[in-house]
């Protein structure tokens, strides 16, 4: 049996955060979710690199 995790949720931590699981298929959600940071696809197609004020992160 496959555990099955949640898409996108709240963390708890000092403050409350949202989050969001990058799955492969769902670019268009991720690219919205962190906006205004310019974000694409890398070549394996595997991961999105996010351009941020402090770099890059892929997740």
């Amino acid at each position: 049996m496959k555990n099955e995790l949640p898409k996108s949720g709240i963390v708890r931590r000092k403050i409350n955060e949202h989050y969001l699981i990058y799955d492969g298929d769902n670019h268009e959600a991720v690219q919205a979710f962190v906006k205004p940071f310019d974000s694409h696809v890398t070549k394996k197609k595997n991961k999105m690199q996010i351009v941020t004020s402090r770099g890059g992160h892929c997740g």
